[in-house]
């Protein structure tokens, strides 16, 4: 079963990392860009009574040696999380024997668990790597000419922002901040239709009550930042976060922040009010909500200060942060 645990914990982290980054990379039209079928996924959806949160994952439904593929046609953007290109391929050959013995649920080979526990480890920085540039983040600045999400939500020009920032602050005591981070593969050259590797992290905190995602996630307003948002984070009740990449148009993100933030505040629920739920089963809910929720993961927690540490606990770790 821990070799079954392995591969798992194995697959799923390269499903997140391909996510991440051609979502970034193409934003919300990434399926297309990319050239992908979604013939099975689609079949899947017509089992209405048997859906899951990664119904809705279409990496998902790609086998390892398929989401290979996929990376190494766009290695540029994950040569940082990997092994050298050579290395990889060779890997990959060796682990494609061991996930079709899991797969037919043949015999497994005396050393398949440890071969899987290596490549963890060999995985190890470029984990840190991947999710400390999630979490480097810098406040939003408002260049000479002000585009729509930093003009709209730093200068307060959109219609929304002046709506609701301060009277979310009084009324509520919700505070609103919007955030940047850019991915290891980011260039420095951007254009009117945004930054490649750059995201936009709007996130809201509330010291009067708890925010309740579910409700969130279902509200009408929030319609538009469910399509356009890479994630959405929680990293505890009174908080929520959205990041958003900024090849993705601009005027709509900005839109769509201010359709969250009204889905937010119809949620609020007062701390007395507040239903008692442990932690871990708070999490769990979240996490089976939809895919692009994220609670209690190494995407909500380590930034280039959270070292030492291990991402797999398979016997490796970080003891201080590479360089990039």
């Amino acid at each position: 079963m821990l070799l079954y645990g392995r591969w798992w914990q194995f697959e799923d982290w390269l499903r997140q990392l391909a996510y991440v980054e051609l979502r970034t990379k193409y934003g919300r039209d990434w399926v297309a860009q990319c050239n992908l079928s979604t013939y099975h996924q689609d079949n899947d959806a017509e089992w209405t009574h048997m859906l899951t949160r990664d119904n809705e994952n279409l990496l998902a439904y790609f086998d390892f040696l398929k989401l290979s593929q996929l990376m190494c046609s766009n290695w540029v953007l994950f040569k940082h999380a990997l092994p050298r290109r050579e290395t990889w391929d060779s890997l990959v050959s060796e682990l494609n024997m061991v996930r079709r013995r899991i797969a037919h649920l043949r015999m497994a080979h005396t050393d398949d668990l440890a071969r899987l526990e290596q490549a963890l480890r060999d995985l190890e920085r470029g984990a840190f790597i991947t999710l400390a540039s999630y979490n480097d983040r810098w406040p939003a600045r408002v260049a000479e000419t002000p585009d729509p999400i930093t003009g709209g939500w730093v200068k307060q020009e959109h219609v929304d922002a002046q709506r609701l920032l301060a009277h979310a602050e009084t009324r509520y005591e919700v505070s609103f901040y919007l955030r940047t981070s850019h991915r290891p593969w980011s260039s420095s050259e951007g254009t009117l239709d945004g930054l490649s590797g750059r995201l936009w992290h709007a996130e809201f905190y509330s010291r009067q009550g708890s925010i309740n995602v579910e409700e969130v996630w279902r509200n009408g307003h929030f319609k538009e930042a469910r399509s356009l948002a890479v994630h959405v984070e929680v990293d505890s009740p009174n908080s929520f976060s959205l990041t958003f990449t900024d090849v993705d148009d601009r005027q709509e993100i900005a839109d769509a922040i201010g359709g969250a933030f009204d889905a937010i505040l119809m949620s609020l629920t007062p701390h007395s009010r507040q239903t008692e739920i442990s932690d871990k089963d708070r999490t769990r809910k979240l996490r089976e909500l939809n895919y692009k929720i994220l609670a209690g993961t190494g995407w909500n927690i380590v930034d280039s200060s959270t070292v030492p540490i291990t991402i797999f606990a398979s016997g490796g770790g970080v003891n201080e942060a590479p360089s990039r």
